[in-house]
């Protein structure tokens, strides 16, 4: 009986030892890509905390938080025993209509090259642009416009707008040839009356 006892003792002392404030949750680190996380997703994360480090399921509980809002999935839980714990969030790329609609040119698209699109897709409507086609090839972004080609190696709002200056002030008919190409790559654009091949 006393051997008995002596085995459970020590369990149910740890087990009431893990139930005390000792080991609650009163500290949480969350970063996003190496960043410091949002202060809307820092408040959410607010819900862990005084739940116990060792018997919460702390990937159940995010998961549920993290329904509220699409913008950022988990990546990795990090214990610092006896009461902190480290979160690191991934961003998570917002899918437009327009963006799925579109006709890309490839089948996996990177969730950088992304972000680029969208941020590039933006740009274009601010600019009344309407693109038909994006392909992606070794950093550049290949656009179709009008049956015309765009070639940019960035995605910045400055390339868009200097695009709409060209499809604005430039006239096609009177250049008496059919532009085929605009090329954004230089200091100055190049129009082409073939496309580059990629």
């Amino acid at each position: 009986m006393k051997k008995g006892l002596l085995l459970i003792l020590p369990i149910l002392a740890i087990f009431l030892t893990l139930q005390t404030n000792f080991f609650k949750i009163k500290s949480i680190k969350c970063s996003v890509e190496e960043e410091t996380c949002p202060d809307e997703l820092s408040k959410r994360l607010k819900k862990l905390e005084n739940k116990s480090i060792f018997f919460t399921n702390l990937e159940l509980e995010i998961s549920q938080i993290l329904s509220e809002q699409t913008t950022h999935s988990l990546n990795s839980i990090s214990k610092e025993i006896p009461d902190k714990i480290a979160l690191s969030f991934k961003k998570q790329v917002e899918i437009n209509p327009k963006f799925a609609q579109l006709n890309l040119e490839k089948d996996e698209i990177s969730q950088k090259d992304q972000q680029k699109i969208l941020s590039l897709l933006n740009s274009a409507k601010d600019n009344k642009i309407e693109i038909s086609k994006i392909k992606v090839d070794k950093g550049l972004f290949v656009l179709e416009i009008d049956n015309m080609q765009v070639i940019m190696k960035d995605n910045s709002e400055l390339a868009i707008k200097k695009l709409a200056v060209i499809l604005e002030k430039f006239n096609f008919e009177e250049h008496g040839t059919q532009i085929a190409e605009i090329d954004l790559r230089f200091k100055l654009p190049v129009l082409r009356e073939n496309k580059t091949q990629f």
